[in-house]
């Protein structure tokens, strides 16, 4: 991958598609202490899956295996991060379009997600070399001319 996907990409919407399609199959179920009861959860007079005297069948880990894992399962966050920041504009907009605190940091979250994202992607090399002192440049031009300083 070459670059942050897409959405009107075919190739790369089918290619996202396959990647979820195989972290949901990865998925397997785990039971902590701390799952979540039903009869405890903020949810339950809503949940389509309440179950009373049941643990919440939403606590699931999806293993991450190796890097793809993470690039897949990182533009799938950044997507809900999204629709969570168009909400939070709708709403600032309905309640007379005055700035928002929660969606200012909303937009930096996002924006700092999308950095983090386009670096596990497509990451860039960099070597940087400080010099200090009265000769410290010329030390450091002589060592890259493949000089001895020792």
């Amino acid at each position: 991958m070459s670059g942050i996907m897409k959405a009107n990409s075919n190739d790369n919407t089918t290619t996202l598609a396959m990647k979820r399609k195989l972290l949901k199959e990865k998925a397997v179920p785990i039971v902590l202490e701390q799952d979540r009861e039903c009869d405890d959860c903020v949810l339950k007079d809503r949940c389509p899956n309440y179950r009373a005297g049941e643990r919440c069948i939403l606590n699931f880990m999806v293993p991450i295996e190796d890097g793809g894992d993470i690039t897949v399962a990182m533009q799938i966050l950044l997507e809900q991060q999204y629709a969570r920041l168009q909400r939070a504009l709708y709403i600032e907009n309905q309640e007379g379009g005055y700035p928002n605190k929660d969606v200012n940091e909303l937009i930096k979250d996002f924006v700092n997600t999308i950095k983090e994202l386009k670096e596990m992607i497509d990451p860039t090399d960099e070597f940087t070399v400080k010099a200090k002192g009265k000769n410290g440049t010329a030390f450091i031009a002589n060592l890259l001319k493949g000089g001895n300083n020792g």
